[in-house]
């Protein structure tokens, strides 16, 4: 028993009023270093600040929701250890809608040495939350800001692992400590946030009533889930979700802006959502939908909400024993047809026994995968939540991202990038004094006016709005420009300050630069539902030239994106269509064409034509069948074109008698040349109408890096092989020469 460290014995109230946050901590660090057992005997024990594991939360740091707080936090950022929790209740006290109830951090350093079980989350519905029947009833139609609860339940972060058993986490739907059971409206956003790399086990957990989701699994791998259990906020759709909280504080928010804006069912909380994550295993899971805005009415139609578990942009997927109740959707991937309720009843419920996808198959997979500016690593020193924005991934086209880089930042010197992402920094955290809240927050909530003339006076001259402009005139790195400036000095007239307003000088002066050139002087402004072979069509052009010559159009020729200028490419006096079984052969043989024409015209086309028909989406289906810029006509019959030559001879032919051959030039030789006093590599190519490349080849005495230097005056050398010089299977026995 000298292991065990009995907390109140140490000093701990445990009495629901006294703040036992320092004393808890210290208990705690103690045990740690002891590896002693902190025991808490039953009781309420009140944190005002941020535990380092171990339970109530409550008071000011808790409260802003924009700014959420952790209240039990397992371990500190890429801590690894062994701990255990066990039989333990965290709650909270309201109003705390910014409190995140644990942040787990610790990873394991043994396979499931990082473990908590039989322990329960519980937020409102009981005496002493300030969170029951006579503070938030039921059905008020307006959300009482005084029951905003909780920010986050539970937060298995990047780098931590867990052994979870047996583990609740509930916001209240009814106070259980009133004998009528009375259902109350009390607000959590979200319930479990998984972004643990693993390996992590879920065994026997719940997740009930949260806002935004039940359980999101995001960024994660190596995760098992067996039986978990979900209910969905019996007051949704009043209101809808994500009210009452805003979207994007934590990684991959869901943010309810893909339905209808009349729908009921679907802003309402996820069951589950994977996203871009690896190896995820559920195996039984309760998905229960009991209510419609307090009416039961929806389950006789089995649709109190449209969709619980979502999956996008992942691989190695497995779901099994899936049983939903009330729900029209059970598993909805991304850009796929969701598998229906209806179509799997059983019984009472619907059930699925096993959803899966090949190993490396992408399920839910996005037009785009989007891409990252910033990884959280690289974020140091910011908060959880600030990291959050920068890190995000933004689901757009990979060209963004190319624009982003070269505009203005990975080309500029070092100050100018730093000043730049500097004075962005300041103006994001800069904070009202008086209110400790972020001031792009508070601008936000500004009155909306058609002006600047228009704003109230206490807006105006708000500490926020005159600070951030002022700011921006103070820094030569900050947008600034010349309305900014006339609001500035009318700023300073009312509100009586004083200060510089004159603009920027320009940091550095930009070259002009020159439109880009197009050769036909033709362009073209796309609009809605035009494509390649539209403007293929209009302008007698080939589509894959439209492609090719505007590298904005990017893979995709079947639909433009609206308002890009093209330069039209050179015409030509032939188009032809492409049907779904054509190839180049039967393309040529209907268009009474010569052989290998539509190859000529056509450059994009391998040498086998097997991609005619692959690269239509990319290339689009109109081809020239003439050359571009139109066919010529010959008025005489002299030519000044230089003649073609490959370089190779078809015949054998012994050195001139007496030629002194260079060492190593091959005997398979059809043409000879012997090196005069001036000659070069290079004129000797040209005139014997030879490649540089195959004379070096045949010739191996010259050097790659000094041809003319090894050159040797009155030697001969080797300047028109035979095709098949270097093959030496094709030559039989009285065919072959030796190389002296």
């Amino acid at each position: 028993m000298s292991q065990v460290i009995n907390v109140k014995a140490w000093g701990a109230a445990g009495d629901g009023k006294t703040d036992d946050t320092a004393v808890l901590n210290s208990i705690l660090d103690r045990a740690a270093n002891m590896s002693s057992i902190a025991f808490f005997p039953y009781g309420v024990y009140v944190i005002r600040d941020t535990l380092h594991v171990p339970i109530m939360a409550t008071g000011s740091k808790f409260q802003d929701e924009q700014n959420p707080h952790v209240a039990i936090q397992v371990g500190r950022t890429g801590e690894k250890g062994i701990i255990e929790i066990q039989s333990l209740m965290f709650t909270v006290s309201g109003p705390t809608a910014g409190a995140v109830l644990m942040e787990w951090n610790v990873h394991q350093v043994t396979q499931a040495s990082a473990g908590m079980w039989d322990s329960h989350f519980r937020v409102g519905g009981a005496i002493g939350s300030d969170l029951q029947a006579s503070q938030c009833p039921k059905g008020l139609g307006f959300v009482n800001p005084d029951c905003i609860a909780a920010s986050l339940l539970l937060h298995l972060t990047p780098q931590s692992s867990a052994y979870l058993e047996n583990i609740w986490l509930w916001t209240a739907d009814h106070d259980l400590d009133l004998h009528t059971q009375d259902q109350i409206d009390v607000y959590a956003a979200r319930g479990v946030l998984i972004e643990s790399q693993g390996l992590t086990w879920l065994y026997g957990t719940a997740s009930e009533h949260n806002v935004l989701y039940q359980y999101q699994v995001s960024q994660a791998k190596n995760l098992y889930m067996g039986m978990i259990q979900t209910e969905s906020p019996y007051f949704q759709s009043i209101p809808t979700a994500p009210s009452p909280f805003s979207p994007g504080l934590f990684p991959n928010d869901p943010t309810f802006d893909d339905y209808d804006s009349g729908s009921q069912t679907c802003p309402v909380s996820w069951a589950l959502r994977i996203v871009d994550s690896t190896t995820v295993y559920s195996m039984g899971a309760g998905l229960y939908s009991w209510f419609s805005a307090y009416s039961q009415d929806c389950l006789n139609t089995e649709d109190c909400q449209q969709r619980a578990v979502e999956i996008s942009q992942s691989t190695d997927i497995w779901l099994y024993n899936l049983v939903s109740k009330g729900i029209v959707e059970i598993v909805s991937p991304v850009n796929e047809n969701p598998t229906l309720s209806a179509e799997n009843v059983n019984g009472f419920m619907s059930s699925i026994l096993a959803w899966v996808r090949e190993e490396d198959a992408t399920t839910g997979a996005r037009k785009f995968p989007g891409f990252q500016l910033y990884e959280p690593e690289w974020l140091d020193g910011l908060t959880s939540t600030c990291k959050t924005a920068p890190s995000q991934n933004i689901l757009c086209h990979p060209y963004l991202e190319m624009k982003y880089k070269n505009a203005g930042m990975k080309s500029a010197i070092k100050t100018a990038a730093g000043g730049y992402i500097y004075a962005g920094y300041n103006l994001t955290c800069l904070k009202d004094p008086s209110t400790q809240k972020y001031c792009p927050d508070v601008l936000t909530h500004f009155t909306l006016v058609d002006d600047f003339q228009s704003m109230p006076p206490s807006e105006m001259c708000s500490y926020c709005f005159t600070t951030s402009l002022e700011m921006r005139q103070a820094s030569p790195y900050a947008a600034y420009t010349e309305d900014d400036k006339e609001d500035l000095e009318t700023l300073h007239g009312n509100c009586g300050l004083s200060g510089p307003t004159d603009l920027h000088k320009p940091l550095y002066t930009e070259e002009v630069v020159e439109a880009p050139f197009c050769a036909s002087g033709i362009t073209h402004t796309t609009t809605e539902g035009e494509s390649c072979d539209i403007l293929a069509a209009k302008y007698q052009v080939a589509s894959a030239a439209i492609q090719i010559g505007n590298p904005m159009v990017g893979n995709n020729c079947t639909e433009l994106i609206p308002g890009r200028e093209l330069c039209i490419p050179l015409g030509c006096d032939s188009q032809y269509t492409l049907n779904d079984n054509d190839t180049c052969l039967s393309s040529e043989w209907d268009q009474l064409i010569n052989f290998g024409d539509v190859r000529k015209y056509n450059s994009w086309i391998n040498a086998d034509c097997t991609n005619l028909q692959s690269t239509r989406t990319v290339h689009g289906s109109v081809l020239c069948l003439s050359p571009q810029g139109g066919s010529h006509n010959a008025t005489g019959s002299a030519s000044i074109a230089p003649s073609v030559n490959s370089g190779y001879t078809n015949v054998v032919l012994y050195a001139p008698e007496g030629a002194t051959v260079a060492n190593g030039t091959t005997c398979y030789c059809g043409k000879w040349y012997t090196v005069q006093e001036g000659d070069s590599c290079a004129t000797i190519c040209i005139r014997q109408e030879v490649s540089s490349d195959l004379f070096m080849a045949v010739n191996p005495s010259l050097s790659s890096s000094d041809c003319d230097g090894s050159l040797k005056v009155g030697y001969t050398y080797c300047v028109g092989p035979d095709f098949h010089w270097d093959d030496t299977d094709f030559w039989d026995e009285d065919s072959r020469c030796d190389v002296d």
